[in-house]
């Protein structure tokens, strides 16, 4: 769980000078109204301090990120914060009428829109806030901003995707540069790259990292930007208002906003032995949460093959989300490959299913296999994964270009996502290979193979391990010769000195070459059984390599974990 821990040394009211107001009417006082709404929120926050629960502030002493005045730590297997009192919503609800009738008499007041669609979000009334973002008439922006922001906390992410981006057009320039900043999100090479651009340019940068930072592109719109542009929103909103924890605002209070997302449940905790008097509040973000923005390597070379690195549970990530579809997240090592199919590519992938994970059952859980070829191809092309004996399989044909591929399992009734990501590219010198198990003798083509895929590049020594390829021979050749070769990746100095010590077993490559003829340009589909039994377990790798002519005409190479 992840809580926040606000020192309250430092105390002053958050009264601030308002907004442009609605031209006043004759009938009432427009600045009486906005000060009696801004009173009555004030009232509401204070005595929603007093009603919180107690409860303790957990691992003493650890700090995963000091941020200003802050101390934030995250803590994802421990329960939520404890629940509301039941006391509170009644207080809310006065709230809420009171907000209503100022709203209604100063529709163009951009504060009270505000709180109004903050409170009843609050309370789960997202229809009533929707309908208070339809009759805003403070600037245009803002009202789109508070709209896209009730769409996003509802799940609605593709229309709120729609609407901030409606939103950010709409914003004076300044404004929306600050909106857009990702500096504190990203890794840290990527962020001394980002600081040094300019606004626009920051602007271009920063769309291949939110389409890498989408959760799942099976879902449509992109709920990881929107909840960044919703955590601008609430920041505003808090900004300029009274919180449980009646500390002044600063950036510090911002930036943990805009980071980690902002409490769903507050407590409270008393003071120490020194100062028993003093009460610090607790704020309790949705959890778990995870760090869904690529490390370095993802970002500088996302179609490069192999995965792309994430994070999730990094404890001191720079951010984190909590999607409402995922209780837990678990990354896994996918088999991904392609094969040219004329000028087109077949994107072929198998998932492992999570053996005796309980977040995941045959039942319930669904997969699909997501390809994008970059930030503005428009949405993924997207087909299902065929889910039986252990693993998840899928094929899809798009166009041949160089693109990133979303593996993803889903069970919604449990709440539970396996995601496996990596990069494929569009280069004819590397020719497509599927690793799978149970090799028979008749496996002459990707259909033959494709159930048996291994799902995690993980086969057992006990087992024979099928190698399926498929090349084009060269121009001008009349014959091609393969070569297949499982070798041992580098071993730790540990192994080593066991392997010459004969306290272990050597790994003696696998090494395995064959002629036969071609026609020139003929698509050549072959597959072989290699038997293991021989090599330890351990980290190999599979290497498949065309010849023609003495020269190399096409090869890659593919990780595999040897079992026992």
């Amino acid at each position: 769980m992840t809580v926040l821990v606000f020192s309250l040394a430092v105390l002053s009211s958050l009264f601030v000078q308002p907004e442009a107001l609605a031209a006043a009417q004759p009938s009432f006082d427009s600045l009486r109204v906005h000060r009696e709404a801004r009173r009555a929120q004030e009232n509401f926050e204070n005595d929603r301090r007093r009603r919180l629960p107690m409860t303790y502030r957990g691992p003493a002493g650890r700090c995963d990120v000091r941020l200003g005045r802050f101390c934030y730590w995250h803590d994802e297997d421990s329960p939520p914060g404890p629940e509301e009192p039941s006391s509170i919503a009644p207080l809310r609800m006065r709230l809420n009428a009171q907000l209503d009738s100022a709203a209604r008499l100063l529709p163009g007041d951009a504060w009270i829109v505000g709180q109004q669609v903050r409170y009843l979000v609050e309370a789960g009334h997202a229809g009533e806030a929707l309908s208070a973002t339809e009759e805003c008439r403070a600037e245009r922006w803002w009202c789109l901003a508070l709209e896209g922001f009730v769409l996003h906390v509802e799940g609605d992410h593709a229309e709120s995707d729609s609407v901030f981006s409606d939103a950010l057009a709409a914003m004076p320039s300044e404004e929306r540069c600050a909106w857009d900043d990702i500096s504190d999100l990203l890794p840290p090479k990527a962020r001394g790259v980002y600081k040094r651009l300019d606004c626009e340019a920051r602007r271009a940068w920063s769309e291949p990292v939110w389409w890498l930072a989408d959760p799942l592109w099976s879902k449509p719109g992109n709920d990881r930007r929107t909840e960044h542009y919703a955590r601008h929103v609430r920041s505003r909103l808090e900004r300029e208002s009274r919180t449980p924890y009646r500390m002044s605002w600063g950036d510090d209070t911002h930036d943990l906003i805009v980071r980690y997302g902002w409490p769903d449940r507050w407590s409270r905790e008393q003071g120490s032995a020194f100062d028993p008097s003093a009460i610090r509040i607790i704020g309790h973000e949705p959890h778990p949460a995870f760090d869904f923005i690529p490390r370095d390597n993802g970002i500088e070379a996302p179609f490069h093959p192999g995965p792309t690195t994430f994070a999730y549970r990094d404890r001191e990530a720079r951010s984190r989300y909590a999607p409402p579809y995922a209780r837990a997240m678990r990354p896994v090592n996918a088999q991904i490959t392609r094969f040219f199919r004329g000028d087109s590519l077949l994107v072929v992938a198998a998932l492992p299913l999570p053996a005796g994970d309980t977040m995941f059952a045959p039942r319930t859980s669904e997969g699909a296999l997501a390809v994008s070829s970059g930030a503005h191809a428009g949405l993924p092309t997207i087909a299902p994964l065929r889910l039986a004996d252990g693993r998840g399989v899928g094929m899809v044909p798009v166009a041949a270009d160089s693109a990133v591929v979303s593996v993803e399992l889903i069970d919604a009734e449990r709440l539970g996502v396996a995601r496996a990501r990596g990069g494929v590219n569009a280069a004819r010198t590397e020719i497509g290979v599927l690793l799978y198990g149970d090799p028979r003798p008749d496996d002459a083509s990707l259909d033959a193979v494709m159930a048996r895929a291994l799902g995690a590049l993980e086969v057992s020594r006990r087992e024979r391990l099928g190698m399926y390829w498929e090349s084009d021979a060269p121009e001008g050749s009349d014959s091609v010769t393969y070569v297949l070769t499982v070798f041992p990746r580098s071993a730790s100095w540990l192994t080593r000195l066991a392997r010459t010590m004969r306290l272990a077993e050597a790994a003696a490559p696998v090494h395995l070459r064959f002629t036969e003829p071609a026609t020139s340009g003929q698509r050549l589909a072959r597959s072989v059984g290699v038997d293991l039994s021989h090599l330890p377990p351990g980290d190999y790798a599979v290497r498949v390599r065309v010849e023609s002519a003495g020269l190399t005409a096409g090869e890659v190479t593919r990780p595999l974990r040897i079992t026992r």
